[in-house]
Protein backbone atom coordinates (compact mmCIF):
# COMPACT_ATOMS: atom_id res chain seq x y z
CA UNK A 1 0.00 0.00 0.00
CA UNK A 2 0.98 3.23 -0.41
CA UNK A 3 0.42 6.11 2.04
CA UNK A 4 1.37 9.90 1.31
CA UNK A 5 2.07 11.84 3.93
CA UNK A 6 1.62 16.07 4.00
CA UNK A 7 2.54 18.64 6.56
CA UNK A 8 0.45 21.19 5.80
CA UNK A 9 1.31 24.90 3.85
CA UNK A 10 2.81 27.60 5.62
CA UNK A 11 0.39 29.07 8.18
CA UNK A 12 -0.01 32.85 9.84
CA UNK A 13 0.60 33.49 13.47
CA UNK A 14 -2.25 36.09 13.33
CA UNK A 15 -5.00 33.84 14.97
CA UNK A 16 -6.21 33.48 18.48
CA UNK A 17 -5.79 30.08 18.36
CA UNK A 18 -3.11 27.47 16.76
CA UNK A 19 -6.63 25.72 15.64
CA UNK A 20 -7.83 28.76 13.71
CA UNK A 21 -4.33 29.60 11.99
CA UNK A 22 -4.34 29.76 7.98
CA UNK A 23 -2.30 29.54 4.95
CA UNK A 24 -0.26 32.55 3.94
CA UNK A 25 -0.10 33.28 0.37
CA UNK A 26 3.30 31.14 -0.02
CA UNK A 27 1.90 28.41 2.17
CA UNK A 28 -1.33 28.51 -0.67
CA UNK A 29 1.19 28.04 -3.56
CA UNK A 30 3.55 25.76 -2.25
CA UNK A 31 0.43 23.70 -1.75
CA UNK A 32 -1.13 24.43 -4.97
CA UNK A 33 2.33 23.50 -6.79
CA UNK A 34 2.12 20.23 -5.27
CA UNK A 35 -1.04 19.43 -6.50
CA UNK A 36 -0.14 20.24 -9.52
CA UNK A 37 3.39 17.67 -8.82
CA UNK A 38 0.79 15.13 -8.46
CA UNK A 39 -2.05 15.73 -10.93
CA UNK A 40 1.53 15.22 -13.25
CA UNK A 41 3.13 12.86 -11.84
CA UNK A 42 -0.80 10.83 -12.00
CA UNK A 43 -0.49 9.58 -8.71
CA UNK A 44 -4.25 8.69 -7.80
CA UNK A 45 -5.19 9.47 -4.59
CA UNK A 46 -8.22 7.91 -3.34
CA UNK A 47 -9.25 9.57 -0.08
CA UNK A 48 -7.36 12.29 1.99
CA UNK A 49 -7.50 12.02 5.97
CA UNK A 50 -6.90 15.63 7.11
CA UNK A 51 -6.78 17.23 11.00
CA UNK A 52 -9.62 19.56 11.37
CA UNK A 53 -7.30 22.50 12.08
CA UNK A 54 -7.95 25.45 9.30
CA UNK A 55 -4.52 25.36 7.63
CA UNK A 56 -5.48 21.59 7.06
CA UNK A 57 -8.73 21.85 5.92
CA UNK A 58 -7.29 24.87 3.59
CA UNK A 59 -4.62 22.58 2.23
CA UNK A 60 -6.30 19.90 1.52
CA UNK A 61 -9.11 21.86 -0.36
CA UNK A 62 -6.52 22.88 -2.62
CA UNK A 63 -5.42 19.64 -3.34
CA UNK A 64 -9.10 18.48 -3.86
CA UNK A 65 -8.90 21.18 -6.60
CA UNK A 66 -6.60 20.04 -8.43
CA UNK A 67 -7.27 16.28 -8.07
CA UNK A 68 -10.56 16.74 -8.28
CA UNK A 69 -13.14 13.63 -7.15
CA UNK A 70 -10.96 12.77 -3.73
CA UNK A 71 -13.17 11.51 -0.76
CA UNK A 72 -11.84 13.88 2.19
CA UNK A 73 -12.49 12.75 5.59
CA UNK A 74 -11.75 15.14 9.01
CA UNK A 75 -9.92 13.47 11.47
CA UNK A 76 -9.36 14.41 15.20
CA UNK A 77 -7.10 11.39 15.43
CA UNK A 78 -4.09 13.21 13.52
CA UNK A 79 -3.57 16.55 14.95
CA UNK A 80 -0.44 18.05 16.45
CA UNK A 81 -0.77 16.78 20.09
CA UNK A 82 -1.80 13.05 19.17
CA UNK A 83 0.38 10.24 20.24
CA UNK A 84 1.51 8.33 17.21
CA UNK A 85 0.19 5.19 17.85
CA UNK A 86 -3.66 6.73 17.85
CA UNK A 87 -2.90 7.99 14.60
CA UNK A 88 -1.66 4.91 13.35
CA UNK A 89 -5.08 3.29 13.96
CA UNK A 90 -6.70 5.90 12.55
CA UNK A 91 -4.71 5.27 9.42
CA UNK A 92 -5.94 1.46 10.10
CA UNK A 93 -9.26 1.99 10.37
CA UNK A 94 -9.39 4.47 7.24
CA UNK A 95 -7.63 1.41 4.98
CA UNK A 96 -9.59 -1.24 6.39
CA UNK A 97 -13.26 0.72 6.99
CA UNK A 98 -12.68 2.45 3.99
CA UNK A 99 -13.09 1.93 0.04
CA UNK A 100 -9.38 1.80 -0.30
CA UNK A 101 -7.96 -1.99 -1.85
CA UNK A 102 -4.58 -2.19 -1.17
CA UNK A 103 -4.35 -5.55 -2.45
CA UNK A 104 -4.80 -4.72 -6.27
CA UNK A 105 -1.80 -3.11 -8.40
CA UNK A 106 -3.82 0.28 -9.10
CA UNK A 107 -5.39 0.48 -5.44
CA UNK A 108 -5.58 4.30 -4.79
CA UNK A 109 -3.37 5.96 -2.42
CA UNK A 110 -4.22 7.62 0.98
CA UNK A 111 -2.98 11.11 1.26
CA UNK A 112 -2.91 12.55 4.67
CA UNK A 113 -2.37 16.02 5.31
CA UNK A 114 -1.10 16.46 9.15
CA UNK A 115 1.19 18.70 11.16
CA UNK A 116 4.58 18.80 12.89
CA UNK A 117 5.52 16.89 15.31
CA UNK A 118 2.84 14.48 14.39
CA UNK A 119 4.07 13.38 10.57
CA UNK A 120 7.51 13.56 11.51
CA UNK A 121 6.97 10.90 14.23
CA UNK A 122 4.55 8.88 11.49
CA UNK A 123 7.28 8.95 9.14
CA UNK A 124 10.13 7.70 11.47
CA UNK A 125 7.68 4.69 12.87
CA UNK A 126 6.53 3.83 9.40
CA UNK A 127 10.06 3.36 7.71
CA UNK A 128 12.65 3.67 10.74
CA UNK A 129 14.25 6.89 9.85
CA UNK A 130 13.64 10.45 10.76
CA UNK A 131 13.31 12.85 7.98
CA UNK A 132 12.07 16.88 8.49
CA UNK A 133 9.32 18.28 7.14
CA UNK A 134 9.03 21.67 5.85
CA UNK A 135 5.65 23.47 5.34
CA UNK A 136 3.99 22.04 2.21
CA UNK A 137 6.68 19.10 2.11
CA UNK A 138 5.19 16.04 1.13
CA UNK A 139 6.50 11.85 1.13
CA UNK A 140 5.11 8.65 -0.04
CA UNK A 141 5.74 5.50 1.61
CA UNK A 142 5.31 2.38 0.20
CA UNK A 143 4.58 -0.43 3.00
CA UNK A 144 3.09 -3.99 2.94
CA UNK A 145 0.90 -2.75 6.45
CA UNK A 146 0.35 0.03 8.82
CA UNK A 147 3.43 -0.84 10.96
CA UNK A 148 6.77 -0.55 12.44
CA UNK A 149 9.63 -0.36 10.62
CA UNK A 150 8.37 -1.83 7.55
CA UNK A 151 7.99 1.31 4.58
CA UNK A 152 10.02 2.66 2.46
CA UNK A 153 10.26 6.33 1.17
CA UNK A 154 9.59 5.89 -2.76
CA UNK A 155 9.22 9.69 -3.94
CA UNK A 156 9.61 13.11 -2.06
CA UNK A 157 8.21 16.37 -3.01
Amino acid sequence: MKILLMRHGEASFEAKRDFDRKLTIKGREVVDLRGVQLKAQGINVKKLIVSPYIRTLETAALIQARLGGVERVESNRITPDVIVGEALAELRDQMIGGKLDSSSEDAGVMMVVTHQPLIGLLIEHLTGHARPMQPGDMVMIETPAITAGFGEIVCEF
